[in-house]
C-alpha cells in the first residue's frame, strides 16, 4: 500500500494525540462485548456499562429502541481534522490520527405494558425501525442527551472508546468524533451504543466508509503569508494534498491578543494545491506589531508583521 507521511511544517511541532494504540482504545484486539470480546464491564465516555446480554445490529439511518430511547446513527464520514465542541470549537489533528464522524439522534418513545404486566415487544426487545412515530407524554419533555449514551467504535475486531462531540446541534442532536490510527485497512466496522440494561446496539459501516479510512488525505503547508493592514490583516495560505483521496483542510485562524477566531475549511483534491485567501483583525492593544496564528491540534505558526 503506496502511503506518504504527513509533513508538518511547524518548527518544533509535536501532537499530543500521537503514541500507543492504547490511548484510542479499550480492550484493543477484542471484539465489542457479547460479539467475541470480554464479558466485563466495559468503560466508554466515562462511564462503566454492564456486560452485553443481547446485540442488535441494524445499518446507519435506521432507529434502534432500548429502553424507552430511540437512537438513529446518520451522516457517518472519515475526516483527516475535525472540531472538539468541549474545547471552544478548537480543531482536532494529529500526524497520525484520522476521525470518524457521525451525527446522533435522540428521543423518547412510550412502552405499552400489556394485561400480564409485560411490556410490549416492539420497546423492550430493542427492534430496530426506519422512524419512531411514538410522542412523549409531554410536550415540553426534552430528549435523551446523546452525550448521556455510551458510545464507540469497533473496526476489524478494535473498540476504540475515544469519543467526543465535535457539533451540539440542538436538544436531542449532537455529531461526534472517533479518533483512529490512519494506518488501517478495516473491512468490518460499526458505531456502537452499549446501553445500560445489557444491550448492544451497532450500526455498521459501509465499503464506502472502509475506502475512505484506508485512503486518507495527508496536507502540506506550502505557505503561510500574512501582509500589514490598517484594520485587516490579509492572509494567504497554500496547501497542497499528497495523500490517497481528497480530503477538507481544517484549521483555525487567530490575531494573538484576540478572543476570538476564524475556522478556516476548503477542499483540496488529490495531487493539486489549493491557494485560499482570508484576513484577520488588528487587535487594539497599542503594540507597534501583530502575530497572527494558525493552528490545527498541537501545530501552530505565527507570523509577525507591522501594524
Amino acid at each position: 500500500m503506496d502511503r506518504r507521511r504527513f509533513l508538518a511544517l511547524a518548527a518544533g511541532a509535536s501532537s499530543a494525540t500521537a503514541g500507543c494504540l492504547d490511548a484510542l482504545t479499550q480492550n484493543p484486539g477484542t471484539g465489542p462485548p457479547g460479539a467475541g470480546g470480554p464479558t466485563d464491564g466495559t468503560t466508554t465516555n466515562g462511564r462503566t456499562v454492564r456486560p452485553t446480554t443481547r446485540v442488535v445490529s441494524t445499518s446507519i439511518g435506521t432507529a434502534a429502541t432500548v429502553d424507552g430511547i430511540a437512537a438513529t446513527v446518520t451522516a457517518a464520514g472519515v475526516w483527516r481534522r475535525t472540531v472538539r465542541a468541549d474545547d471552544d470549537g478548537a480543531v482536532a489533528a494529529a500526524p497520525d490520527r484520522q476521525y470518524l464522524v457521525f451525527h446522533l439522534a435522540t428521543e423518547h418513545v412510550e412502552t405499552t405494558t400489556t394485561e400480564s404486566g409485560t411490556t410490549s415487544t416492539a420497546q423492550t426487545q430493542s427492534t430496530t425501525q426506519p422512524q419512531s412515530t411514538t410522542q412523549p407524554d409531554t410536550a415540553t419533555e426534552q430528549p435523551p442527551d446523546p452525550t448521556d449514551l455510551s458510545l464507540a467504535l469497533s473496526l476489524g475486531g478494535v473498540t476504540y472508546t475515544r469519543v467526543f462531540p465535535t457539533e451540539v446541534h440542538e436538544a436531542g442532536r449532537v455529531s461526534f468524533a472517533v479518533p483512529v490510527p490512519t494506518d488501517i485497512d478495516p473491512a468490518t466496522g460499526a458505531v456502537t451504543w452499549y446501553a445500560e440494561n445489557g444491550t448492544t446496539v451497532r450500526w455498521a459501516l459501509s465499503d464506502g466508509h472502509f475506502d475512505q479510512l484506508d485512503r486518507t488525505p495527508q496536507f502540506v503547508l506550502d505557505s503561510f503569508a500574512v501582509e500589514p493592514g490598517p484594520g485587516q490583516l490579509p492572509v494567504r495560505l497554500t496547501v497542497s494534498n499528497q495523500g490517497s483521496r481528497a480530503g477538507r483542510f481544517l484549521a483555525s485562524l487567530r490575531t494573538d491578543g484576540t478572543p476570538h477566531g476564524e475556522r478556516i475549511s476548503f477542499g483540496v483534491p488529490l495531487d493539486e494545491t489549493v491557494t485560499y485567501r482570508t484576513s484577520a483583525p488588528v487587535p487594539r492593544d497599542g503594540r507597534e506589531k501583530a502575530t497572527v496564528l494558525l493552528q490545527w491540534g498541537d501545530t501552530v505558526h505565527e507570523r509577525t508583521v507591522e501594524r
